[in-house]
C-alpha cells in the first residue's frame, strides 16, 4: 500500500456526501457519562479515522507529494476526521456545524477514547438539543485475505458504516475507516448495529462482495469479526480504466454527429425491452445514465428531468426521455428488484412519486461502454435523425421553444 493511497482514501471519506446544494446547519448537544456527569473534552464528529492521524496533519500533507508510511499504521487509534469536529466544554456541551441536509449520524468519544456513543438525528426535523451518554467502547477487529488464494493482502481499507436509514436514505452512512498494510483492522465502537466494507487497492483490485453486518452488544469487551474474504472488484471505473489503457475506449464526445449506438437492457418500464434508439427516430431523445448508488442522480438530476418532462408534456410528440440505470456488481436484475431498492428513495426523496419517463435496467457495463459514458449523471442528446449531438435538457428546451416560436410565426 502506498501511503498516498491511504491519504486519498481518508480525504475522500472526509468529504462525505457532496450532492445537492450544501446546507449548513448546527447541532447542539450535551455529553454525559454513565452517572450523568458532564464529560469535558469529548470529541464529536460525523466521521473518524482509525489510524491515529489528526485532521490537521491530513490537510497539511494532502498536496505535499510525499509518502507517509505512518498512514497505514496505528490501527485502532481513533481520531476525528469530519469537516468540523467539535469538543465538549467543561459542562459537556457542544455545537457542531454540519455540511449537508443528509448528515444524520455522529459519534462522540471521550479524550481517552475509552467511552463513546452514537448520535442519530433526523436532519429534516433536527432536535433543539441532542443528548448522549458515553458507555465503554468495544474492541472490534478482524483480518483480511484474498478469497481465491487464502493469502493476506497488504493493501486494505476497511470502512464501518451504519445500516440504511430509510428516513434519510441519501445520508452518508460511513462512520470510520481503518487502512492497514498488515491485512488486519481494528476499531473501538459503542454498542450498535454496523456494516463493514473492505477494499484491496493493489492489483488485482479486490473488495468485499456484500456489506458485512455485525451487532455490537453493550457489556462486550471485544468483537472478533473473523476473516473477510475479498474477491475481484467489478466496479465500472476499473473496467473503463482498463479499456482506456488498451485503447478500446471511445468517449461519447468523439461520437458527435455520428449515428447513435445501441443500448443494452435486461428489463424495462415504459418502453419495450428490445427497443433501441433507432425506434425513436423522428423525435429528439434524451438519454440519462445513472445508478441506484449515485446520490446526486437521485436527489438532484432525476427530479430535474422530471420537472423538464412534465413542463413539456405538450411536446411529447417531439421528444422522449430514457433513463438507463446501470447496476453492475449489484443484485438488481429485474424491475421488481429495482423497485425494492428504490422504495426508500421514492418515499423520502421523491415524495412518493415514481419517475414518469421510460426506464431501462442494465446489469452489465455494455450500455455505458457502447456510448462511451464513464460517469453516472451524464445526459446525452440524440437528434431526430438518430445522431448524437452536444446538449442536454436545457438544449432540448431551447429547441422546443424555438419550434413553438416558428409555429406562431414569430
Amino acid at each position: 500500500m502506498t501511503s498516498r493511497t491511504v491519504l486519498l482514501a481518508l480525504l475522500l471519506l472526509n468529504a462525505g456526501p457532496s450532492f445537492g446544494a450544501e446546507k449548513v446547519w448546527f447541532l447542539r448537544g450535551h455529553v454525559v457519562d454513565e452517572e450523568g456527569r458532564p464529560v469535558a473534552g469529548a470529541s464529536v464528529t460525523t466521521v473518524w479515522n482509525v489510524n491515529g492521524i489528526p485532521l490537521e496533519q491530513l490537510r497539511k500533507t494532502e498536496n505535499d507529494g510525499k509518502e507517509h508510511p505512518e498512514y497505514a499504521m496505528n490501527e485502532g487509534r481513533m481520531e476525528p476526521l469530519g469537516n468540523a469536529p467539535a469538543q465538549t466544554d467543561a459542562n459537556g456541551n457542544y455545537s457542531i456545524e454540519l455540511r449537508s441536509s443528509n448528515d444524520y449520524k455522529l459519534m462522540a468519544l471521550d479524550k481517552e477514547r475509552k467511552r463513546g456513543a452514537l448520535i442519530i438525528v433526523d436532519p429534516r426535523h433536527p432536535p433543539t438539543r441532542a443528548e448522549c451518554k458515553l458507555v465503554p467502547l468495544v474492541h472490534v477487529y478482524g483480518r483480511i485475505r484474498v478469497a481465491t488464494t487464502g493469502k493476506p493482502t497488504r493493501d486494505v481499507t476497511v470502512v464501518v458504516g451504519l445500516p440504511l436509514n430509510e428516513n434519510v436514505p441519501l445520508g452518508g452512512d460511513r462512520l470510520c475507516m481503518c487502512s492497514s498494510a498488515k491485512s488486519r483492522f481494528e476499531f473501538w465502537l459503542p454498542p450498535g448495529n454496523y456494516q463493514f466494507e473492505a477494499f484491496g487497492h493493489d492489483p488485482p483490485r479486490l473488495d468485499l462482495a456484500d456489506p458485512h453486518p455485525i451487532k455490537v452488544q453493550a457489556g462486550q469487551l471485544e468483537f472478533d469479526c473473523g476473516v473477510f474474504d475479498l474477491t475481484p472488484a467489478s466496479r465500472l471505473m476499473y473496467r473503463f480504466q482498463d479499456a482506456k489503457k488498451e485503447g478500446t475506449w471511445r468517449a461519447y464526445t468523439e461520437r458527435y454527429g455520428q449515428p447513435c449506438p445501441n443500448w443494452h437492457a435486461v428489463d424495462a418500464r415504459g418502453v419495450r425491452k428490445g427497443e433501441q434508439p433507432a425506434d425513436f427516430r423522428g423525435k429528439w431523445l434524451l438519454v440519462y445514465f445513472w445508478g441506484t448508488g449515485c446520490p446526486p442522480c437521485i436527489e438532484r438530476s432525476l427530479p430535474k428531468l422530471r420537472e423538464f418532462y412534465e413542463a413539456h408534456k405538450t411536446h411529447r410528440d417531439r421528444f422522449e426521455v430514457v433513463a438507463i440505470c446501470s447496476e453492475v456488481g449489484t443484485k438488481i436484475r429485474t424491475m421488481a428488484d429495482f423497485d425494492r431498492e428504490m422504495k426508500p428513495f421514492v418515499k423520502a426523496v421523491w415524495n412518493g412519486k415514481e419517475l414518469p419517463f421510460p426506464l431501462l435496467l442494465d446489469n452489465t457495463p455494455q450500455s455505458m461502454e457502447n456510448f462511451g459514458v464513464e460517469m453516472f449523471g451524464t445526459t446525452l442528446l440524440i437528434d431526430p435523425t438518430g445522431r448524437l449531438v452536444p446538449g442536454d435538457e436545457l438544449t432540448l428546451a431551447a429547441i422546443l421553444e424555438e419550434h413553438d416560436r416558428k409555429a406562431r410565426g414569430e
